[in-house]
């Protein structure tokens, strides 16, 4: 059997960081005499201009002035923390976990000295260093730092509070992680509940919490068990945020990847072509979000004998790949991989042979030869090899 390898990966993080970060405020005099607020103003500004070389700049300088011992400085921790949480969301932003850490380490610190450790200050900052390590793939520490969030917040804000909903919410996400669908699931359920008694019924957050559930379902029960909460999610979302916000397209994309295995490519289809137009009006058509729902399509395409169309889009996914992480990274081996396997599909093994000897020799040095995705790959270019005999 040809192995035709799809990865799915479901967006926990939706893109809104951007917003985010734009959408806080810092209060300066227009003279800003403190070097930490005159940066502050400049990382903000620079954010809501969306230029991120300034925000880099101005960000990370002031993080720097915020961990920088200053007597008599005319700002006080609530100034500091603002500044350390700005810098460390936008290296996760800019997908840079391991450099966030530390930064959301010293904010912990800093709440824990100038608010006690059982204080709500404290819980936040506990809370984004947990995020930091589950970006970096350190899914059992921020468990722990996210029950210890938790606490706090049982504690200080009730047991029933949005507060402790973003921390269950985390936890599932850890859970998740962890391989753990079942308990991932029980956290979702329970931030989802708090939210609905508290938010209103049109607001975002429940849509997309609504979403993790559905997520947390499909992994334990299948993808038959998850559709309708993925279509219930979705309706949500629409009606929060319009029918073509950037924000839908996790829940768009995780909707055709259950109707795919549901063995429904018609409507599976729809949904990814959806995806794609909206990442394309929104992020471009060289973005490497894009890239991903390229690929999707190709193997879909693909797999319903859809060649010509197959290898139009899986091309198209692969010199945006390149573009972007270079010719040796697994995500381009992907898209190499499937692009072989279409060659094989059509009988072609001679173009087979050297895309599926490219996915198969970076996928080893990546993962190394016991990983089943180094695996399955040898067993593709197996099936090219008639063509060097």
């Amino acid at each position: 059997m040809i192995l035709l390898l799809r990865y799915c990966h479901t967006h926990f993080f939706v893109a809104l960081l951007w917003a985010l970060l734009a959408g806080a405020s810092v209060t300066v005099p227009a003279a800003a005499a403190e070097p930490l607020l005159d940066a502050s103003l400049r990382c903000t500004q620079a954010l809501k201009q969306r230029d991120l070389a300034a925000a880099r700049a101005a960000c990370s300088q002031a993080a720097a002035l915020a961990t920088t011992p200053a007597p008599g400085r005319a700002v006080g921790p609530p100034q500091r923390l603002e500044a350390l949480y700005r810098w460390g969301d936008l290296l996760l932003a800019m997908n840079q976990p391991g450099e966030a850490e530390p930064v959301f380490r010293q904010a912990f610190a800093l709440s824990e000295s100038a608010f006690g450790r059982a204080s709500l200050e404290s819980a936040l900052a506990l809370e984004k260093l947990g995020m930091a390590l589950l970006r970096a793939n350190q899914a059992q520490q921020a468990s722990a730092v996210f029950v210890q969030s938790l606490e706090i917040r049982q504690s200080r804000a009730g047991a029933t509070s949005l507060l402790v909903a973003d921390s269950l919410h985390a936890l599932g996400l850890s859970a998740m992680e962890l391989r753990e669908p079942l308990l991932a699931e029980e956290r979702f359920r329970r931030a989802l509940a708090i939210r609905q008694q508290l938010l209103a019924n049109n607001h975002p957050l429940l849509g997309r919490t609504l979403n993790n559930v559905a997520v947390a379902v499909e992994a334990a029960h299948g993808a038959a068990a998850a559709l309708p909460l993925y279509e219930s999610a979705l309706a949500l979302l629409q009606v929060a945020v319009g029918p073509d916000d950037l924000s839908l397209t996790d829940t768009v994309e995780s909707l055709a990847r259950a109707l795919t295995t549901l063995q429904r490519p018609e409507d599976a289809e729809r949904f990814w072509r959806r995806a794609l137009a909206i990442r394309e009006a929104k992020q471009g058509r060289e973005h490497i979000d894009t890239a991903t729902v390229l690929n999707e399509l190709g193997v879909l395409y693909a797999t319903t004998r859809r060649f010509a169309a197959a290898d139009e889009v899986l091309r198209r996914a692969l010199v945006i790949r390149q573009n972007a992480f270079g010719i040796n990274d697994l995500q381009v081996a992907e898209v190499t991989n499937n692009l072989g396997t279409l060659m094989i599909l059509q009988g072609r093994l001679a173009e087979a042979y050297p895309l599926l000897q490219h996915s198969a020799s970076v996928t080893y040095v990546a993962l190394g030869s016991g990983h089943t995705i180094t695996q399955n790959r040898w067993a593709n270019l197996l099936r090219a090899l008639p063509a060097r005999r």
